[in-house]
């Protein structure tokens, strides 16, 4: 028999999870610490260990890859359709729901559990938080009627459904409590709260915050959208809570959610510090792992490597995105390719890793910074050789995903960039016709060849003979439909009749249908 609880959260699953949900831990401790009672279910996590590689099932969590037009009643017929079915069934014992949508990948889960509690006549209070909210969703038909629209707009169309969108902890409460407002957005809750794994089974690796935001504004990212300001939390007390996990739960290997670990120099040293202090006091063989931004040599002293390595730091991912320097200071990323030299021989030499993460394709990208790029990875292969390097994706083609909150998309009438903005990989740059979408397919197939010839592990993409094969096949469909195109010719003529500055809301809302 179920259990009625206060409410019910559910980690809805996009690819997969390598580790619990965070979010969920979270708000499960902050509202068990003021007396409710919370039931978390990371779906997603569990997706990832169920099925492992099962293909067949993985694919209903990946809407982009695989051009997701599926109805209800497929998705509810496959492995992982079912796995939420029953998921919802049991969630709907409780007095209140929350579903995590972290991401556009979590939007077509989120949508598919509103539709099983509205078919099931759920009368209790639904609560959907995160930054996927703001996404752009499509094939929506089976569902909702439209080809694709925001999934904010999606999402309230269910009568019981609030939406909360930035820091959730505190609003979580006021919305337990009784706060009726259906759209709230809520930013700067304090970093101090200990977050409840009790539900989750497997603790070996856990998820632990110690910042939110950034200290960069790359042009493509929309983290600097999401938060107002960077903020951090003192590396001592980032340390503690690890400590504490490990002693409540036996934890000894963490991953950091955060945008960057390296964000505050002082708060980062302050960690490093304080962890190898209890890796030596306790006896404890610290482990964790995380996302790291490459600085300027000046700002990384070689004792800061020293100390990365000695407090158990591996496989770090850091985005150089391109090869040559131009790209990287139109893209704002506030370093430079030889910086990134230095940054990897100071890795071999302190027997640290770090996954290499390249945005290809980006809209100014010329032919010659195409080259310097391969040029990077192949100069990169000795660092893989050795171990350095553990990982290298390719990522995907630059998207205009419609947000309206990166950097990118408020520079694009500036820099002449036309979207359409019924497909984010559709675009069209002005000042750069060379980057047309058949070139940006060919750059992004070869970037992804060049990474399998030098025999590159991608940890990100597993599957990526699956993934580039998806791609190709949606890319051609999209092609030879004749709709690149038409949408090409008719961004051309925008171009030549508009003045720079007076075609603003034209490009914006250019959609080709």
């Amino acid at each position: 028999m179920s259990t009625m609880y206060d409410c019910y959260l559910i980690g809805v699953p996009y690819i997969t999870s390598v580790y619990p949900n965070a979010a969920l831990a979270l708000l499960k401790g902050v509202a068990e610490e003021r007396g409710y009672s919370v039931k978390s279910r990371c779906v997603a996590w569990e997706v990832a260990r169920h099925y492992n590689n099962d293909t067949k099932n993985l694919e209903f969590c990946n809407p982009v890859l695989n051009n997701l037009p599926y109805s209800f009643d497929q998705i509810r017929s496959s492995g992982i359709g079912n796995m939420l079915y029953s998921v919802a069934k049991e969630a709907m014992q409780s007095r209140n729901i929350a579903l995590n949508c972290f991401s556009y990948y979590n939007t077509i889960g989120c949508l598919y559990i509103l539709e099983i509690l509205k078919r099931n006549n759920y009368t209790g209070r639904v609560l959907v938080g995160g930054k996927g909210i703001k996404t752009l969703v499509k094939f929506m038909k089976e569902f909702d009627g439209r080809e694709d629209a925001i999934a904010h707009d999606i999402f309230l169309q269910y009568s019981n459904v609030d939406i909360c969108y930035g820091d959730g902890e505190e609003y979580f409460i006021d919305w337990l409590e009784g706060a009726d407002e259906r759209d709230s957005i809520t930013r700067n809750a304090p970093l101090d709260y200990v977050s409840n794994f009790d539900d989750f089974d497997d603790h070996t690796m856990l998820p632990v915050t110690g910042s939110r935001g950034c200290v960069r504004k790359c042009t493509f990212c929309d983290i600097p959208g999401q938060f107002e300001k960077y903020r951090w939390a003192d590396g001592g007390t980032v340390a503690d809570r690890m400590l504490f996990y490990h002693r409540k739960y036996g934890t000894k290997k963490f991953y950091f959610t955060d945008s960057l670990v390296n964000g505050n120099m002082r708060a980062f040293t302050s960690f490093l510090d304080t962890i190898i202090d209890y890796k030596h006091k306790y006896d404890i063989d610290f482990r964790w792992t995380g996302q790291y931004i490459t600085r300027p040599i000046k700002q990384m002293p070689a004792e800061i490597y020293e100390k990365m390595s000695a407090s158990g730091a591996e496989g770090l991912s850091t985005g150089i995105e391109s090869g040559s320097n131009a790209v990287l200071k139109h893209m704002k990323k506030l370093f430079t390719i030889e910086d990134v030299h230095v940054q990897l021989e100071n890795f071999r030499k302190n027997n640290l890793s770090y996954v290499l993460l390249m945005l290809p394709c980006y809209y100014t990208e010329t032919e010659q910074d195409f080259i310097d790029t391969i040029d990077f990875l192949k100069h990169c292969q000795s660092y893989y050789a050795d171990g350095t390097i553990v990982s290298v994706s390719g990522g995907e083609p630059l998207r205009f995903d419609g947000s309206g909150i990166t950097p990118m998309e408020k520079m694009a009438s500036d820099d002449c960039v036309v979207i359409d903005h019924t497909n984010p990989r559709l675009w069209y740059a002005g000042n750069n016709p060379g980057l047309d979408f058949k070139e940006r397919t060919r750059r992004w197939l070869y970037v992804q060849k060049t990474i399998q010839d030098l025999m590159y592990n991608d940890s990100l993409n597993p599957n990526m003979n699956v993934i580039v094969q998806n791609y190709k096949e949606e890319m051609v469909n999209l092609y030879t439909s004749g709709y690149v195109k038409k949408f090409e010719q008719e961004a051309q003529e925008l171009l030549a009749t508009y003045n720079r500055g007076g075609y603003l809301n034209e490009l914006r809302n250019l959609s080709v249908r």
